[in-house]
């Protein structure tokens, strides 16, 4: 059976903003799924519904982890200045087997969209979540995603905006501060200062973990 990942998740306090509002940060989750899967390269399926929530398919399974990380910082990146909060979205991670696949999500059916769907919605105060079909993977995430949840919800637009920089297109310090405007020591304080070392590492375990299991 094929292994996938699934991203179910809404956006956050899209009540506290108008319909233009909301519509901006759907728009901004869009043209990074676009984004996203260009440069890394991966193909990946966006449907909106509900309103303020999206499905997002990962065919590459250990890549789900970062494109619902990228997801968070882009908007946190495009927040307006002065906006009363910070843009953000709940996404709920489920990995698993893909049982039918259909052109629209809502038609397809597997693990991986019963994990995804029903784990956000047991979601409460978290951001992030991580269900798999392995429990060993489930235990150790269940400990680890917590703190990552909290560094990625504390992250300033300025941080976002760098780390998601980083972390999508692989540059160096320098490519970053030439593009911004800054200098190659202040971005190096920026990624410190939005732990980005520690994010990296708790990527590239998730990544590990499920391609081990997935092929």
């Amino acid at each position: 059976m094929k292994i996938v990942s699934v991203l179910t998740g809404d956006i956050v306090g899209s009540s506290l903003g108008n319909d233009s509002q909301r519509r901006a940060m759907l728009d901004v989750i869009e043209s990074s799924v676009e984004e996203i899967q260009r440069e890394l390269d991966i193909p990946l399926q966006l449907e909106f519904f509900r309103g303020d929530a999206f499905q997002i398919m990962v065919e590459n399974p250990q890549k789900a982890l970062l494109v619902a990380i990228l997801l968070r910082a882009i908007l946190c990146k495009k927040t307006p200045r002065n906006n009363s909060f910070v843009w953000d979205a709940r996404i709920a991670i489920g990995v698993g087997g893909l049982l039918y696949r259909a052109n629209s999500l809502a038609k397809s059916n597997g693990d991986a969209f019963v994990y995804s769907g029903r784990t956000l919605d047991r979601m409460e105060y978290e951001r992030l979540a991580i269900i798999t079909h392995w429990e060993m993977i489930n235990d150790e995430f269940a400990v680890s995603t917590p703190f990552a949840d909290d560094i990625i919800s504390q992250w300033t637009r300025i941080q976002a905006g760098v780390i998601y920089d980083y972390l999508l297109y692989e540059v160096t310090q320098g490519q970053i501060a030439k593009k911004r405007g800054m200098t190659p020591q202040n971005v190096s304080k920026v990624l410190k200062a939005g732990k980005v070392g520690l994010i990296i590492n708790y990527v590239k375990r998730f990544e590990k973990l499920i391609y081990d299991k997935s092929y």
